[in-house]
């Protein structure tokens, strides 16, 4: 595992209390079997049930019921990693964009954000609206209207708060001291 030194203890799957199975239960889907409860998030969640269960509530909305596109989601969860440099974060939604379907140039390119040449309108307006949340908390006039003439009001919405989480969960990452699994880290795309 890497990371920094773990300031909450991770409870191993074996040892979790009927709630902490209980809150976890609520995001257990198809999309998160693939690590499973043996996360070193989820683990380290399992200190706090009732914490656990609501952030898992919001998660589980944003990450599988939301109605926004995959991709734009991927690439604002992304553009927050590189932002709040999460490595837990940028490595597993490395993971997850190329799941989806996101391109290694795409990947790279979210470094450099909305002033890379290979974004489309969309792609372009959302890591923009991004930039903007991250660096000032705030949407310009203009950059609000831009985002209208690709999201709904329900999309726009989801992807504030999208983006809105994934910076709380990289602030409780990093605060909490949660390590990066053994085969996570991304080589290929480092976070610097």
């Amino acid at each position: 595992m890497t990371g920094p030194k773990p300031r909450i203890p991770r409870i191993p799957t074996s040892e979790w209390s009927a709630e902490a199975h209980a809150a976890y239960d609520v995001m257990e889907s198809e999309a998160t079997r693939s690590l499973g409860r043996g996360s070193n998030l989820g683990t380290v969640f399992a200190n706090h049930p009732a914490l656990a269960k609501a952030y898992y509530t919001l998660g589980r909305h944003l990450l599988i019921d939301s109605s926004i596109p995959q991709r734009l989601r991927e690439l604002v969860t992304l553009r927050v990693a590189w932002h709040h440099k999460s490595e837990y974060e940028w490595c597993h939604h490395v993971r997850f964009g190329k799941r989806i379907g996101l391109t290694d140039a795409e990947i790279e390119a979210v470094r450099e954000g909305p002033a890379a040449s290979i974004w489309s309108g969309a792609d372009r307006c959302v890591l923009d609206v991004t930039d903007q949340l991250c660096t000032r908390s705030r949407i310009d006039d203009a950059g609000w209207d831009e985002l209208g003439r690709f999201l709904d009001r329900h999309q726009a919405m989801d992807l504030i708060v999208t983006i809105g989480h994934y910076v709380m969960t990289a602030w409780a990452i990093a605060a909490f001291g949660v390590q990066i699994e053994p085969g996570f880290d991304t080589p290929a795309h480092p976070l610097t």
